[in-house]
């Protein structure tokens, strides 16, 4: 909300006339310019923290349901019931495609690497092991 203020009382004042600056200088960055790109980086930054806090709230929800049950291979079952779901819907690997990396504006590796900074709930794979982890704790059987 502060970037959002910033940048409106900044674009406000650069098309007024705003900050007591002479519009004749025009050798100085226009203070609407920067005040715009802090905003947007501060932005792209805080969208980044809120899907990291909200996959933080995904493990601290799973390890709570797991530690109020006494099951968590129960909580595990039921994610894989649920995700399996979605195997229905096609997708192509990019592992099939890995080859042609030269053609891609953004490399198949590297989009594999950087997609779960983007995603608001983790992988799958990683809830598991985070299961089967708690599980071992509690010294349940895993399968």
């Amino acid at each position: 909300m502060l970037a959002a203020f910033l940048t409106r009382v900044g674009l406000y004042s650069g098309m007024f006339g705003g900050w007591g600056g002479n519009r004749d200088n025009n050798n100085s960055v226009p203070v609407w310019l920067i005040i715009t790109l802090v905003s947007v980086v501060t932005y792209f930054l805080s969208w980044i923290l809120i899907r990291t806090i909200s996959r933080y709230r995904e493990y601290s929800a799973d390890r709570g349901s797991a530690l109020i049950t006494g099951a968590p291979e129960y909580l595990m079952s039921a994610l894989q019931k649920i995700s399996s779901q979605m195997t229905l819907i096609p997708q192509q690997d990019l592992r099939q495609v890995e080859g042609m990396n030269a053609f891609f504006i953004i490399p198949a590796s590297v989009k594999r690497a950087t997609s779960e900074l983007f995603m608001d709930h983790p992988p799958l794979e990683k809830r598991l092991a985070a299961l089967e982890k708690i599980a071992r704790e509690m010294g349940r059987p895993v399968s």
